[in-house]
């Protein structure tokens, strides 16, 4: 699993690659959280190079969502591969994220919220 961000006008985008799992979710909860608690607040992951999420995953993306949503904050997920988007759909989670299959889609729902 490996974890790289650019921080954009107005936002950061994270890249996440591999798998997010038991094994390697704290490193990913770590990077995420550090950057809400240092002032970030809008967040696009790019997870198109996400093979595998665990509950473990699923449960950091959610921790990062009520926490920006507290904070008044926004998250979008970019690019899920059809195996993610089936796990998103078996548990609810698409019910709570905004999801886009286009970039620019992504770009253009953070900035006009």
């Amino acid at each position: 699993m490996s974890i790289s961000s650019k921080k954009q006008d107005g936002f950061v985008e994270y890249k996440l690659e591999g798998r997010l799992d038991t094994r390697n979710y704290p490193e990913t909860e770590k990077k995420l959280m550090e950057d809400i608690e240092n002032g970030e607040r809008v967040m696009l992951l790019d997870l198109s190079k996400l093979n595998y999420i665990s509950s473990s995953g699923l449960r950091v993306l959610l921790m990062v969502l009520k926490k920006l949503h507290a904070l008044k904050g926004s998250i979008v997920l970019l690019g899920l591969q059809d195996q993610i988007k089936e796990i998103f759909e078996i548990s609810g989670f698409n019910k709570f994220f905004e999801i886009q299959e286009e970039r620019i889609k992504a770009v253009e729902s953070l900035i006009n919220k």
